[in-house]
């Protein structure tokens, strides 16, 4: 790589993470109850070492905050990346996102690695990094502090080590793109199916070029890091019906082959790709899809130039294209992104093989038609980006569980200085996670012992005490009222959503 190529790439990683990054504690417009839960775990192996079972620096994280969906368990490597960062930064809603935004910034710089090396041309190299970095839903998903965008630099690393061995024939080169696999098998839950299948992949790919022989190179690769796993299993077999529980593997109502054919048409409908990017709120904003409209043309073009050409790399990657949506149906899920995000990485690649074959006919243009298409890009995310941070907050408030902390914080703030018994509406989901971390994160964890949920106002609530009340439950709002007009209470302070509505009230007795 030239020094100008190396310059302009840092600058790059420079202006995505500062992208990625701006306004990283109000958009998302609030945290996640998962985000809070990884927050808290993570926050506890930063500062003991230990999970918060206890566990010194176990493999999976077992959450059972969320009741209603049973005991989840959590994926490593978002939980150890997020405890680094809380070494050096405080339990913040900035803090725990940062992870995100340093895998979002990896994965871009690995594309156009990946992209130039293996297309042999620079263009399309910052075309592909461009087009990723720039995408509405590796753009949201860099934002959150959840593991759903983690697999994707496992798997850049994977192909980018593949494409060397390929023309190298290096055997230890191909050991690494295996433990690329091996470690990406603990990066998100759906990668427990994927990166195996990836890995099978491989091998046929050795075969296919006259290379089988080296398959215990890529098999030995992936059987390091995942042999943990079959260690820790082994120890922990009740995993296996919590996770069938959590996602109702064994339910009645799942849908039939028919039905999970649809679901999987869904992920490759044009106007999920390029116009909705799907119905959850929390993952698309629905004015945008989920790769940018230079894909529309650039994405066939590239399955075209695979189908025509059958060259290993390029089969490999529309392999990984069609089995991105696979675990996402195998959980009855339509349109959810966030379990298919390895659409992403593979369609930015197509839509780069389609741009540097187009470019094969007007070589001269190259240049000018990767300008042409990286400022159409740009033009298409600033007006996606002009929304994500102003009327988009508004619409995906109550998909984020409304200002949760915004009324926690202010009870906070009431306490300084000394302690009051705290009361928690039992209506408001998830709430004790929610105040937990708040404490963690103002040093008042002395508070907890002093809290208490609640189903009904009334006077038997001791004097001094401050209540967090969820008025968009239309029972407590009118409790409320009543309980302000007796005097019994006062109001501290109302907590506004982006519309200014109101949606909780802190009062006290």
């Amino acid at each position: 790589m030239t020094r100008p190529t190396l310059l302009a790439l840092l600058l790059l990683a420079g202006a995505v993470a500062a992208l990625y990054s701006y306004r990283l504690s109000d958009a998302p417009v609030y945290l996640t109850p998962d985000e809070v839960v990884i927050g808290l775990d993570a926050h506890a192996l930063a500062s003991t070492g230990r999970d918060l079972r206890g566990r010194l620096v176990p493999l999976y994280f077992q959450i059972d905050e969320f009741r209603v969906k049973g005991t989840i368990w959590y994926q490593p490597v978002i939980m150890y990346l997020t405890a680094a960062v809380l070494q050096v930064a405080p339990l913040t809603a900035w803090a725990i996102r940062t992870p995100a935004v340093i895998v979002g910034v990896v994965n871009v710089v690995l594309m156009f690695l990946l992209a130039r090396r293996m297309l042999r041309d620079t263009a399309a190299g910052w075309v592909a990094a461009i087009l990723l970095a720039l995408s509405p839903a590796h753009f949201m998903h860099s934002r959150f502090a959840m593991d759903y965008i983690y697999p994707v630099p496992f798997v850049l690393g994977w192909l980018y080590a593949l494409s060397i061995y390929l023309d190298r024939r290096q055997p230890r080169v191909l050991a690494i793109a295996g433990l690329c696999l091996g470690f990406g098998f603990f990066s998100y839950i759906t990668a427990i199916v994927l990166m195996p299948a990836y890995l099978i992949a491989t091998l046929l790919v050795l075969r296919r070029d006259g290379a089988a022989g080296d398959w215990r190179y890529a098999i030995a690769g992936f059987a390091a890091p995942v042999s943990l796993f079959v260690l820790w299993i082994a120890l922990h077999l009740g995993v296996f019906a919590d996770t069938f529980a959590r996602y109702e593997l064994g339910s009645e109502n799942r849908i039939g082959l028919l039905d999970r054919c649809g679901l999987y048409w869904r992920y490759f409908s044009p106007s999920f790709l390029f116009f909705n990017g799907g119905s959850q709120l929390v993952f698309s904003t629905r004015v945008a899809g989920v790769l940018l409209l230079a894909s529309l043309v650039l994405l066939p073009a590239g399955i075209i130039v695979v189908l025509r050409r059958a060259a290993s790399m390029g089969v490999l990657i529309l392999i990984g294209l069609l089995l991105a949506p696979l675990p996402a149906i195998v959980l009855d899920e339509g349109s959810a992104i966030n379990r298919a995000l390895g659409l992403v990485p593979f369609g930015v690649l197509l839509s780069a093989i389609g741009f540097s074959a187009l470019m094969t006919v007007r070589p001269s243009y190259r240049s000018v038609a990767a300008a042409v298409v990286i400022a159409a890009s740009v033009w298409q995310f600033a007006i996606f980006q002009a929304d994500y941070f102003g009327d988009y907050r508004r619409r995906a408030a109550s998909w984020f569980q409304f200002n949760i902390r915004g009324g926690l914080a202010a009870i906070v703030e009431r306490t300084a200085g000394g302690q009051r018994p705290v009361y928690l509406d039992d209506t408001i989901r998830w709430v004790d996670s929610y105040w937990k971390f708040e404490l963690a994160a103002a040093h008042r964890l002395d508070l907890l012992a002093l809290t208490r949920g609640y189903t009904h106002l009334d006077r038997n609530v001791p004097p001094g005490s401050l209540l967090l009340v969820n008025v968009t439950d239309p029972a407590m709002a009118a409790a409320t009222t009543a309980a302000l007009n007796s005097r019994d209470f006062h109001l501290v302070r109302e907590i506004t959503e982006p519309d200014g509505t109101v949606s909780f009230v802190v009062i006290e007795r």
